[in-house]
């Protein structure tokens, strides 16, 4: 069955309204000692309490939350960087019946203040949830913008490919590789498909290898060669299990694994719902743990970044996990 996003607004609108209306009867009720909530006044009023939080917990993360873009910056030392580098990382916008044009120029705006050396954008643009009568990549063209000013690599995700996660739904929805293929070409977005590419930075090159999505089963590794000694190496998925994957293959052929010197990934949107002492509520069905969904983690030897990204996944919520765009600085 393919969940739509009214679906998913009508669970909303039932967590949102009875839980609402119970928190405004209790307090009513409070008032009247022949009532439960008047002879129970202290009981009453804490039910009521969280009757009230969890309505507005549920709107907030429903449609307040996932409009606020932040800017996160990190820093990572490298040995094989000479000068600075810095990149902004983008992620899962998934363009469609959430989010549109407008949005996507408020990330817009948000990456040009952070001036980066160049942009990357480890996967999942459109939402392709099988709902879509118009090609959503059109949403995506004022990414254009940054394309004309700032060096721009992506990779295709799952939803691009139309793919979910097999153990919980063989169906899809088909793959729109090459439509997002044909707007991105057209802005100047260059899309990685199991390739390499290089960019130079203060007259410093840097080895970019976008591999293709690991559910659409498009991934390969057969165009990846070491670098130079001393170049930096990036190796962009997104799927973080792409770099377990990495691992023994490049074992398997000689080569030493660590001459990654990153992994950008996506995919996992943080989570989207992260709950305090609990962390991370929304599973992403991956090997990576669930304490790794987003930021730096380290696997054998190979930092991996994991971005929160943009967007939402199944219903429009997030909390706790606002919308980022990744500042990235290499020194």
């Amino acid at each position: 069955m393919l969940w739509t996003p009214l679906f998913f607004d009508a669970l909303i609108l039932l967590g949102i309204i009875p839980a609402g209306l119970l928190a405004y009867f209790l307090l009513r009720d409070r008032r009247d000692r022949t009532l439960w909530a008047g002879r129970h006044r202290t009981a009453s009023l804490v039910l009521a309490i969280l009757c009230a939080a969890m309505a507005s917990g549920i709107f907030y993360g429903s449609f307040i939350e996932p409009h606020i873009i932040v800017t996160n910056h990190e820093q990572l030392d490298l040995a094989t960087v000479d000068a600075p580098i810095r990149i902004a990382i983008i992620s899962d916008i998934q363009v469609g019946p959430y989010l549109r044009d407008e949005f996507v120029r408020r990330v817009v705006r948000k990456v040009d203040a952070a001036a980066p050396d160049f942009i990357l954008y480890p996967g999942d643009f459109v939402q392709n949830d099988g709902t879509q009568t118009t090609d959503e990549s059109q949403f995506l063209r004022p990414l254009g913008e940054l394309a004309q000013k700032y060096p721009f690599f992506a990779v295709a995700g799952n939803h691009e490919h139309g793919v979910g996660n097999r153990q919980i739904s063989p169906e899809h929805t088909g793959s729109v590789v090459p439509e997002l293929t044909r707007t991105l070409t057209d802005i100047g977005v260059r899309l990685l498909s199991n390739r390499m590419a290089t960019t130079t930075v203060r007259g410093q090159d840097i080895a970019i290898y976008g591999v293709d999505d690991i559910w659409a089963d498009a991934d390969s590794f057969h165009r990846f060669e070491p670098v130079a000694t001393g170049t930096p190496t990036i190796l962009v998925s997104h799927n973080p299990d792409l770099l377990f994957k990495f691992i023994p293959y490049a074992s398997s052929m000689g080569i030493d694994p660590r001459t990654l010197s990153l992994v950008v990934s996506g995919h996992t949107h943080g989570g989207q719902v992260r709950l305090p002492f609990l962390g991370a509520i929304g599973n992403a069905y991956t090997d990576l743990p669930a304490q790794w969904y987003r930021g730096f983690s380290s696997w054998g030897g190979i930092p991996l970044y994991v971005t929160s990204g943009l967007g939402e996944s199944g219903p429009r919520a997030r909390l706790f996990t606002l919308p980022e765009v990744v500042v990235l600085d290499l020194y």
